[in-house]
């Protein structure tokens, strides 16, 4: 057994004032046996010390506390309501509670399985891996096969596995972002609904979903559309979605909106890291694109170009080690945290491997907040996006505390109808060959 505590670097610690979560859901057909998904879900948590605590404080900041057989959550039922996975999402890990809940919950004949896990120790490629072995360890006990001995140590911290970085260069970047924020304040969306004292507190606003999704087909042309512009999936979706918010904003000057893009660090960390390691190996670099009023579809191509251009140029050389060392010093600057939009993409990845007797289908990644600030009156979009088996999907969370469902709906739908029309562009493409 590794030590019962484990203390927090830095870039961990950055999450656990922020509390958010990774939400991992799947729709189950045929007969799930609870009992079968409990033991399971022990074996997984046994695999993963992280994801098998608490966060507790310790010394002057905080530490991951192991849980043991004893305190560790069984499985969790929502309370009934209208929407499985606003319940779902919604439902919040405070600090000193497990860092990690499954829940299920009936939707007609099937059943939806919900993965919900801490930043503090996840970020999407773990959560997604998390969600896969515990589907393994599904049909394992199913089979009757012996659960395997308990990890023996905690893994290293993310600053432990990052590159040493010049002081001086984390200063000058430092010293970059703070004159940027001055000259050129951000345009975030509005929060319509923001209403002050009548606001539910953290923890109690409710997390919905609105989401695109694309057959795999339809995937296949919107990533050839993307090449004829010159620029990738994640290029064009976060132009899609600039181009709607800054519909949604109005007036008629030209508006700085920013460009949030977390990547993974795991293949860049020497060693690198597996993707089932149960830590935050992901880093955000930001990026601000001036975007003029009426600017619509037949834009897309050079504000994408623009996007990715930009997110190759902060990966190059050491520049993804000074950006994730600098986020280390943004608690005492949070204003370098406003942006516009998150997009966090997943890329393509593979659903987990339906077990004997289950048909496991819909996959999905999203994420839920305990604070989405509604006395601010403006903040980011945040928007997830995955491939799974070939299908492409972008989730976008939210609160109806701050953003009607009418606001979110139209920034769908533009997305959607930007997407569509590469889409168009890729199969016009194809058959021109």
């Amino acid at each position: 057994m590794p030590d019962s505590l484990r203390p927090l670097c830095p870039l961990e610690e950055l999450h656990v004032g922020d509390r958010s979560r990774a939400v991992v859901t799947v729709e189950v057909e045929g007969g799930l046996d609870l009992d079968v998904l409990a033991a399971a879900w022990s074996r997984t948590l046994d695999a993963h010390p992280t994801a098998d605590s608490r966060i507790v404080p310790h010394g002057g900041g905080f530490a991951l506390e192991r849980l043991g057989a004893a305190d560790r959550p069984g499985l969790a039922e929502p309370a009934p309501g209208e929407d499985v996975m606003t319940e779902i999402a919604t439902s919040p890990l405070p600090v000193g509670g497990p860092v990690a809940r499954l829940s299920t919950a009936a939707r007609g004949s099937d059943t939806v399985v919900g993965l919900v896990v801490d930043h503090v120790v996840t970020d999407g490629t773990s959560a997604l891996t998390l969600h896969t072995e515990l589907w393994r360890h599904y049909a394992a006990v199913l089979a009757g096969e012996p659960a395997r001995p308990a990890a023996a140590a905690w893994p290293a911290t993310v600053s432990e596995r990052l590159p040493a970085v010049s002081g001086d260069a984390v200063a000058a970047l430092l010293a970059e972002r703070l004159e940027q924020a001055r000259d050129r304040p951000l345009a975030q969306l509005p929060y319509v609904e923001a209403g002050g004292d009548g606001a539910p507190s953290a923890g109690r606003q409710p997390v919905h979903n609105v989401r695109v999704a694309l057959s795999a087909d339809r995937t296949g042309e919107l990533a050839a559309g993307a090449r004829t512009l010159g620029t990738s999936v994640h290029g064009v979706t976060a132009a899609a979605l600039l181009l709607a918010i800054r519909e949604e904003l109005g007036g008629s000057g030209t508006a700085a909106l920013g460009c949030f893009s977390p990547v993974d660090l795991r293949s860049r960390v020497e060693p690198p890291a597996a993707a089932g390691v149960m830590l935050p190996l992901v880093s955000g670099f930001p990026d601000v694109v001036d975007v003029a009023p009426g600017e619509g579809p037949e834009h897309v191509g050079p504000l994408a170009r623009r996007v990715t251009e930009g997110l190759r140029g902060a990966l190059a050389g050491d520049g993804w080690a000074v950006e994730t060392a600098l986020l280390a010093r943004l608690v005492d600057h949070p204003e370098l945290l406003a942006t516009t939009v998150i997009v966090s993409n997943m890329g393509r990845i593979a659903g987990p491997v339906s077990p004997p007797g289950l048909r496991l289908r819909d996959t999905r990644l999203t994420a839920g907040r305990e604070d989405y600030g509604p006395g601010f009156g403006q903040g980011p979009l945040f928007a997830c996006v995955s491939t799974v088996d070939g299908a492409f999907s972008l989730e976008i969370p939210y609160t109806p505390v701050c953003s009607p469902p009418a606001q979110i709906e139209r920034v769908r739908a533009r997305t959607l109808a930007t997407l569509e029309r590469i889409a168009d562009a890729g199969a016009r493409a194809a058959l021109s060959v």
